[in-house]
């Protein structure tokens, strides 16, 4: 069986599109430092996600014929990877997720542990199953491949076939083009 592993920011939604996560960062520190006032910065946040991030019909149709399970690994905070999925209409797909609240800063991707973080989630077999792993992030596809034997596959970049590194299996120029490729080729 295979089971898809996916990166969120850059890769499943165009997170650098998105000008106002930027402008949010206040009220994820003050959400934590002004508690009287938690629940106005937390609502401030909510409303903000809700209005810039929208259902994504076409992606939701996409994920849901890959009969695998899938799975988020994020460098990304819990609450933007959960606010992400509602918002995106996806949420219901993924049977789990590591984020950076799963994590310590030094463990998040590149290094290896939330790979088998996921891996060990997901109660996958290693010596049967197969690992699909969808990232927008050259370097983060190293330990996947090389270390774990994943299939790789990178979303927004494309190479020449004599320049891409050899730790990547597939590019796509969007995840579109790459849940389509994969759809046509599961049965």
């Amino acid at each position: 069986m295979y089971y898809l592993f996916f990166d969120l920011d850059n890769t499943l939604m165009p997170t650098n599109q998105y000008s106002f996560l930027k402008q949010i960062n206040y009220s994820y520190h003050k959400m934590h430092v002004d508690i009287p006032n938690r629940k106005y910065h937390i609502s401030n946040i909510v409303s903000n996600y809700q209005r810039n991030i929208h259902y994504d019909r076409r992606l939701y149709q996409l994920l849901s014929q890959l009969n695998f399970p899938k799975y988020i690994i994020t460098n990304g905070s819990r609450i933007h990877c959960m606010l992400s999925l509602r918002n995106l209409g996806i949420m219901n797909l993924f049977q789990g997720g590591v984020d950076s609240n799963s994590l310590q800063y030094h463990e998040l991707k590149p290094n290896i542990h939330p790979y088998l973080a996921a891996m060990e989630m997901s109660k996958l077999n290693p010596r049967n199953d197969k690992c699909v792993f969808f990232d927008d992030i050259p370097d983060n596809h190293y330990i996947p491949k090389v270390k774990l034997k994943w299939i790789t596959v990178l979303i927004g970049t494309t190479y020449p076939d004599k320049q891409k590194p050899s730790f990547i299996d597939f590019c796509f120029p969007d995840i579109y083009q790459a849940l389509q490729f994969f759809i046509e080729r599961q049965g």
